[in-house]
């Protein structure tokens, strides 16, 4: 290939050296860090499939031990990484950034489902465990085990997809027992080409050879697989383990394993470097998105500035240049090879080229050129290249184009493009509505965890919009995404507990949904909560003080019945609140604005008598006037007097009888 991969991370190392001298950038030398990490480790071998495959029996295998769980259910939980160690050793890395080591003996413990509640709750804050081993063969790849397909929660997904994202290779696990269900040629298909994966087919010893011929049924795989993986090999995990164990030959030549093993050699390690190569171009053009980002808004700052203090606005300039020079440096090494590999259509190197015309790194910015690697890059199935063009056209208003990418984004898996597609369809604002396709991709979000399309399907259910209705399914989305923190699904999830729609009314636990969904800043809720504590509401205890505070929180945001309520507070004096009989005219006007007729009735009842305010009895009559219209019968009764006498309004008793009898047939 002529490249030197030592050269690219020496030239890697500098560039980190230097920006780590940049005050404004020196973020930036983190993640320069991390790819030299990762270009200088072993191959990183993931191990993926459904949990029924044998994946941990497989691991066991491969690594000569019983290390991994193995059961006739779920077993994996977290994310686990195999890789060298001079001593066995076991750190659990944690979503928040911690590392922690642990006890090798504690491995199962923190790896496999189990029932121990206080456990779980440690699995789910959990990004990865990392197992080290003085094992030669992990000398050569690092091995990653990822929960089963049908096993994933949204959290275990995430890290599942980071190390998918930064793999050399892809072990797909498949079972003679069922061999590629839907879901799993589904997510096959969303694999990046340079990750076509080896399809190891285990429990090969279940076959009946009377009546199922082995050979015939790995060709019949690579006939049902055909075009999604790279190579089919059938193994035996239990009898590989076995043999290793026992030092038994017939046992391991029943496992196969040398079939894999000169697999792995043929199609993987002579290519480490490559391998390498483009996982770095990969890990680069996510870097450099996350650098023009920065950098495009430092220098709009700066352009800013410019006319204030030139001279300071070119000395930013000179920084800004002298950081584009070590990023030259960055480039430089892996240039030619990119623009090789471009040429051959490799969809990592066409998209970092659209990354570095697109900022204008190494080269002149040119939005047209990155437009065009990016479209290739996509029509490879490159995802961020698909949604780098889905923002560019939804920012420069061509909505065909901008739907079409979103459309493959959603294709490809991704929730939340699935979410925004659900959207689409649904409200019509940039394509045709179809409310029954936009329950379809809500549906599909809904399922990888997503919690905005789990409120969002939630709804529909519940209003039959789309679909056929059906609360009580509605009600347990809305709880998966409630559950997830999301303040509209805890508001939703509280006002069917209220109502029983889909469940059994518990107005006790309603409230706790409200409360959480009221410290999240949701308006209604904050109101709701406010209700809760000043009328008791399902036997929580009343709370004048504290239900003011909740009121006037809504109210803050603008919430028209909450500054009804703020007004009502601040004349009475509920509570303990000092009154104070401005502030609340002001609460009044605000409500009354809105639309709030018990606001607008206050507010013309203060002007008409000069309560609060300069009296006004013309605009009393305006107030009085809009509380009418909407049903309220004192408004309607005072809007017939004045017009009855001529306050604040010119005579007309015809008019003011029909109002007066407005407000007689209200009682």
């Amino acid at each position: 290939m002529n490249v030197n991969l030592q050269e690219i991370i020496n030239k890697l190392q500098t560039a980190k050296g230097e920006l780590q001298k940049q005050q404004r950038f020196a973020q930036f030398a983190t993640g320069l860090d991390k790819l030299i990490s990762h270009t200088s480790e072993p191959l990183i071998l993931v191990v993926m499939g459904s949990f029924s495959t044998g994946k941990s029996s497989f691991i066991n295998a491969l690594l000569g031990e019983e290390i991994a769980a193995v059961e006739e259910k779920p077993t994996t939980a977290v994310v686990t990484k195999f890789c060298y160690g001079q001593q066995d050793k076991l750190l659990l890395h944690f979503r928040d950034g911690k590392v922690q080591s642990a006890t090798p003996q504690e491995f199962t413990r923190m790896t496999a489902v189990n029932n121990e509640e206080k456990l779980n709750e440690v699995h789910e804050k959990l990004d990865y465990v990392e197992r080290q081993m003085p094992l030669e063969i992990l000398k050569q790849v690092s091995i990653i085990d990822s929960p089963g397909l049908n096993d994933l929660k949204e959290k275990r997904s995430e890290a599942t997809e980071r190390f998918v994202s930064k793999a050399d290779t892809v072990l797909w696990m498949f079972s003679v027992v069922q061999l590629a269900t839907r879901e799993e040629m589904a997510a096959m298909d969303r694999l990046t080409p340079r990750l076509k994966p080896i399809a190891v087919v285990n429990k090969m010893d279940l076959l009946d050879e009377e009546e199922d011929d082995p050979a015939e049924f790995l060709a019949k795989a690579r006939q049902t697989l055909n075009g999604r993986v790279q190579y089919v090999v059938g193994i035996s995990a239990k009898y590989e383990l076995e043999g290793k164990k026992e030092n038994n030959t017939l046992k391991r030549e029943i496992g196969n394993f040398t079939e894999l093993e000169k697999a792995v050699a043929d199609l993987v390690l002579p290519h480490h470097e490559k391998f390498k190569l483009n996982t770095l171009l990969d890990e680069l053009g996510a870097y450099f998105v996350a650098f023009n980002r920065k950098f495009a808004q430092a220098k709009a700052e700066n352009e800013a500035k410019k006319s204030g203090s030139y001279e300071q606005y070119m000395e930013n300039e000179q920084a800004f240049m002298q950081t584009e020079d070590i990023l030259i440096g960055v480039t430089s090494g892996i240039w030619d090879y990119c623009e090789r590999e471009a040429g051959r259509n490799n969809e990592l190197a066409l998209y970092l080229l659209g990354v570095l015309y697109e900022g204008g790194i190494s080269v002149l910015q040119d939005t047209d050129k990155a437009l065009q690697f990016y479209q290739k890059a996509a029509m490879k199935n490159h995802q961020d290249a698909m949604i780098n063009l889905h923002a560019y056209y939804s920012n420069h208003g061509s909505d065909d184009a901008a739907n079409y990418w979103l459309r493959k984004i959603a294709e490809q898996g991704l929730a939340e493009a699935q979410n925004n597609l659900g959207n689409c369809l649904y409200e019509g604002s940039s394509c045709a509505v179809d409310k029954v396709e936009a329950v379809k991709w809500f549906k599909k979000a809904a399922e990888q965890g997503h919690a905005k399309a789990q409120n969002h399907l939630a709804y529909c259910l519940v209003k039959g919009i789309g679909c056929a209705e059906n609360k009580a399914e509605a009600f347990q989305w809305y709880k998966k995404s409630a559950e997830q923190g999301y303040a509209k699904a805890q508001y939703n999830l509280a006002y069917c507990l209220v109502k029983g729609i889909g469940c059994a009314e518990n107005k006790a636990e309603a409230f706790q949904w409200f409360r959480k969904a009221a410290e999240q800043g949701h308006a209604i809720a904050q109101y709701t909560v406010g209700r809760y504590l000043r009328e008791g509401w399902g036997g929580i205890t009343k709370n004048q003080t504290e239900a003011f505070q909740w009121y006037k929180k809504a109210a803050e945001q603008g919430f028209a019945e909450a500054q009804y309520m703020v007004g009502r507070y601040l004349t009475e004096g509920w509570g303990d609140v000092t009154k104070n009989q401005t502030e609340a005219f002001q609460w009044f006007r605000k409500a009354a604005e809105q639309g709030h007729a018990e606001a607008q009735y206050n507010l013309a009842y203060c002007l008409d008598k000069g309560i609060r305010c300069a009296e006004n009895k013309a605009e009393a009559f305006q107030w009085y006037k809009k509380a009418a219209e909407q049903g309220h019968a004192k408004a309607q009764y005072n809007l017939a007097y004045c017009l009855d006498k001529g306050i604040g309004c010119e005579k007309n008793k015809a008019e003011a009888f029909q109002w007066y009898k407005k407000s007689a047939e209200q009682g």
